[in-house]
């Protein structure tokens, strides 16, 4: 999945001054994040399900659809709400094993791994059953690895398994994935309903960084608190995908509701008559709320 993904675990994709700025005392430049992890956890990256899109989003989407034939790629993207874990969406059909049954057969080694690790009593049925495990899980991966030539994930879709996979880590930054899915899908969609103004990034995959990359670039003009607050949307992300400093996960996505109010606030703000989508709305709704919260 790393090799095929090619985002999340490489360290150039954040900036060499936002890296130098949060390095933790401890970290270790040789030491990728699949070190910091429980044997348990590798397989939530597995089997632990999530959706590609914002299921909140989901009604409005079937209510479009109901009175119409569905081409495949629309099928496809009601199919991205729906929970899915990493194996089912990506191996299930590639390799000859469930799941479900893989999931099990791991989680039970775990258990005899972890009398191993621990130094407790090991039964010789525990021997043997743990013998029967590893031959059985050891030719599933070595398909799966092999099956890496064929796997194909779409562009849109690794950004967004490498994202749900960190909550495996740390689930306290959930809210800022979630906001993220949420106001990405709404630039995306505000960029589409605004051609006149970004004509040029009308199909960016990544609509925050290309956003900035056409803006730096001249094609348009953006005002200095939008692109700070993109830009620490962005910092904050790199840092989550890079794998570094995760002791300050939390710290550094505890103010993200505020972050994304200030970005679509300024947003608003930049371009006159600007069409909003619903999602970028939510967001300034509650700035809204905050900003009144705070005159009384």
């Amino acid at each position: 999945m790393l090799i095929n993904l090619g985002v999340g675990w490489h360290k150039s994709s954040l900036p060499k001054e936002v890296k130098t700025s949060i390095k933790a005392a401890n970290f270790k430049e040789n030491h990728t994040i699949l070190y910091e992890l429980d044997f348990i956890q590798l397989a939530h990256f597995l089997f632990k399900p999530y959706s590609i899109k914002d299921i909140n989003d989901l009604p409005t989407v079937i209510s479009k659809m109901l009175d119409k034939t569905l081409s495949k790629a629309e099928q496809k993207e009601i199919k991205n709400y729906f929970p899915k874990n990493n194996w089912d969406r990506y191996f299930n059909d590639v390799v000859d094993c469930e799941s479900e049954q893989l999931n099990n057969k791991w989680s039970k080694l775990y258990e005899i791994r972890i009398k191993v690790a621990h130094n407790k009593s090991l039964k010789e049925v525990d021997y043997h059953a743990g013998n029967e495990l590893c031959n059985f899980l050891q030719p599933i991966i070595d398909d799966a690895i092999k099956s890496l030539d064929v796997l194909e994930i779409p562009e849109e879709e690794r950004e967004a398994i490498s994202l749900n996979s960190m909550t495996t880590i740390d689930n306290s930054i959930k809210p800022f994935i979630e906001n993220y899915q949420i106001f990405t899908t709404g630039l995306s969609e505000t960029i589409k309903a605004n051609q006149d103004i970004f004509s040029n990034i009308a199909s960016a995959i990544k609509p925050i960084q290309s956003f900035l990359d056409y803006s730096n670039s001249g094609t348009f003009a953006i005002g200095n608190s939008l692109k700070d607050a993109l830009g620490s949307i962005e910092s904050t992300k790199g840092i989550i995908l890079s794998g570094d400093s995760i002791d300050r996960w939390s710290d550094l996505t505890s103010n993200s509701m505020q972050l994304f109010s200030e970005a679509s606030s300024s947003l608003q703000n930049n371009y006159e008559g600007l069409t909003i989508s619903d999602n970028i709305t939510s967001f300034l709704d509650l700035k809204n709320d905050s900003d009144d919260s705070g005159e009384k």
